[in-house]
């Protein structure tokens, strides 16, 4: 897995639990969404916009810290080696030529 693509998804579902938190907070400012949007809209998208790039840098960071991007490589290595029938366990080799012949 891609170091990206697993911050992304992150970044996705931790602002939509902030969404939901922040929805049930704040359901007494209903009545004044449009003036405030109106007044600190643009201000309010900046933020927020700058709060979700911060979020994923960081997830990233984390992620690559991790060695998320090392684990995939080394997985799609040994998928190639598999499918060539090379390195590995012998068992395993075995058991998918035993699968792709159909037996």
């Amino acid at each position: 897995m891609l170091p990206w693509r697993a911050a992304t998804g992150s970044t996705l579902a931790l602002g939509g639990a902030a969404f939901l938190l922040a929805r049930s907070r704040l359901d007494y400012l209903a009545p004044y969404v449009p003036q405030l949007l109106a007044v600190h809209g643009p201000r309010l998208a900046a933020e927020l916009g700058l709060a979700v790039l911060a979020t994923f840098a960081g997830l990233y960071q984390l992620f690559t810290l991790a060695g998320l991007a090392r684990v995939g490589t080394r997985l799609e290595v040994q998928q190639r080696a598999l499918a060539r029938g090379t390195g590995g366990d012998p068992d395993l080799v075995a058991a998918l030529e035993r699968e792709r012949s159909g037996d």
